[in-house]
């Protein structure tokens, strides 16, 4: 028993320096209140453990020591737990339901104490597991300790390999902390091997003490290589990086959505293979592979044009390759895909325009060029409101048609925004209709302003606007609208001494969703913004912006 004491003593001083180490410091975070949490509840089990050894016969049972023992291995678990969701989600909010965790170590304290009525715990008592008998008790609380412990660890090493990758020096560390205890813990407990509690505490401060590393001194908290990451994913172009052996070491989800939706884009797979799986026409894997070879022996970046039919049409690429090196030597290179589908598509329009011109001045009689002009001024004036020269509701209707057929088919989304402006019947009732067609003008100018390329805004109807807003998430569209919403409140007008605030309605589409149900969502969040207080922005969401 004197290397069990010894074992315990050093456990104990380690976990006892820990606390002191974690309690010292002077920026704390809500992680390292819990990691002091964590190494106390080891304390108490080291408690346990000293009046374990100090038992000279090993089927004596003292209640206090059994459950300093046990209650603080059920602690450790809940903790570790706790440890891993505080850690990747930053902080949480502690509430009720977080209480839930602790009944099963209160359970488990309670059996242990009130064993020697029931058994349930154990049938037979015995400090050297192997030689007692577990009851049904005992097997749920390794059961649920086992599981908690496995879930903690999981989302710690979850985040470091999504942080700094799976050979990382975070999460080796915290695999190889995960693996000491649950293998001394299963033979301990199975009794594969001899000994009681203290052959499993030396385990767990290993673990811990890993843990501490892992977080502590090799920059878990950095959050560099992660705002890096949600960076690239958010670029348009898409890219792949490979390394000297042409094995894919990373890719942004651009690079996904263009080449394959099919097929994912896997670390340490080969890139040659991964491109001929595509199986897309025009996709010429021997000729990039040309390329890149080419930039490699230059040390310098290539770019080519392509042509790529994927079954949902043609796409043209500009394709630049980077080689990569370190100290002279090379390690990879980048592959960057830019589609250029949409610049390729405007400069034919616009020769084809010019071609039609061209044309046109040649072939054309003076009349019929003006019969031309008359005619483009006509259907212009078909499209818009003559008021304030936005679409009116009849080409608002179309351009909405088109917008939900592409969303069904390609799966993309948008926004439909109603904007009312409020009081406007007082304000023609009060200063005439020719003051209110000038507050008309000059919001509708606002909104034109505002509003991106990618957006269609119309008058629907007297004072009522439509805007919808495509290529944004709902967050990136109500800050939009948010925007709109307070330029048009700080507007001054000074025939009214007064500004104008408008109410705003908002929903987003989802795939398969109807018209009719698209525009009621739109329209019966317009009608709480109207009757909330005015001046705010509601959507068919938990969003709501404004005054």
């Amino acid at each position: 028993m004197g290397i069990s004491v010894i074992l315990v003593l050093i456990s104990t001083i380690i976990i006892l320096t820990s606390i002191i180490y974690v309690g010292t410091r002077k920026s704390k975070k809500q992680f390292h209140y819990v990691y002091m949490m964590l190494v106390s509840s080891v304390l108490i089990w080291c408690i346990g453990a000293l009046g374990e050894v100090a038992t000279e016969d090993v089927y004596h049972f003292d209640p206090f020591i059994q459950t300093c023992n046990y209650f603080g291995i059920a602690l450790v678990s809940v903790f570790i737990l706790l440890l891993g969701v505080v850690f990747t989600h930053t902080r949480i909010v502690i509430t009720s339901r977080f209480a839930l965790l602790f009944i099963l170590p209160i359970g488990s304290a309670i059996a242990v104490a009130t064993n020697e009525r029931h058994h349930l715990f154990m049938k037979v008592f015995c400090i050297i597991i192997k030689d007692a008998v577990l009851g049904p008790l005992m097997w749920a609380h390794y059961i649920y300790c086992y599981i908690f412990i496995a879930i903690g660890m999981s989302y710690l090493i979850k985040y470091a390999v999504n942080n700094s990758g799976l050979f990382s020096k975070q999460a080796m560390t915290l695999v190889a902390g995960m693996c000491t205890p649950l293998a001394i813990n299963v033979l301990t407990s199975f009794g594969i091997i001899s000994g009681g509690c203290y052959s499993t505490i030396p385990g767990i401060v290993i673990m811990i003490l890993l843990i501490g590393i892992a977080t502590l001194k090799l920059d878990m908290f950095n959050i560099v290589p992660i705002a890096l990451q949600k960076i690239v994913d958010h670029i348009s172009d898409g890219f792949i990086v490979i390394d000297e052996n042409r094995k894919i070491i990373d890719s942004n989800k651009a690079a996904q959505l263009w080449l394959s939706d099919k097929h994912e884009i896997r670390r340490n797979q080969d890139f040659k293979e991964f491109m001929d799986s595509l199986k897309i026409e025009n996709l010429d894997t021997s000729k990039l592979l040309d390329y890149i070879k080419m930039s490699f022996e230059k040390k310098d970046s290539i770019s080519f044009d392509t042509l790529i039919k994927f079954e949902n049409g043609i796409c043209y690429f500009n394709i630049e390759v980077t080689p990569m090196f370190s100290k002279n030597k090379y390690i990879g290179t980048i592959i960057l895909y830019r589609n250029t589908t949409k610049y390729i598509e405007n400069l034919q329009m616009i020769k084809e325009y010019q071609l039609l011109l061209e044309n046109n001045l040649e072939k054309v009689t003076r009349d019929k060029q003006e019969l031309l002009i008359r005619s483009a001024i006509m259907e212009k004036m078909s499209k818009t409101d003559a008021l304030t020269d936005m679409y009116n509701h009849r080409t608002f209707q179309e351009y909405f048609d088109t917008i939900i057929d592409q969303a069904s088919r390609a799966d993309n989304r948008f926004q439909l925004a109603l904007l009312d402006i409020d009081n406007f019947k007082k304000i023609n009732d009060t200063f005439g209709h020719s003051v209110g067609d000038i507050i008309l003008k000059r919001i509708s100018s606002i909104i034109k302003t505002m509003v991106t390329v990618d957006d269609i805004s119309a008058r629907y109807g007297g004072e009522e606007f439509a805007l919808i807003l495509t290529n944004k998430t709902l967050e990136q569209s109500l800050a939009l609208l948010e925007s709109i919403r307070k330029a048009i409140q700080d507007e001054s007008h000074i025939e009214l001494n007064s500004n104008v605030t408008v109410s705003v309605g908002v929903h987003e589409y989802y795939k398969g969703e109807p018209k009719e149900e698209l525009f009621n969502k739109a329209d019966e969040a317009l009608y709480k913004a109207k009757h909330s207080g005015k001046n705010k922005i509601v959507a068919s969401t938990v969003y709501n912006l404004g005054l």
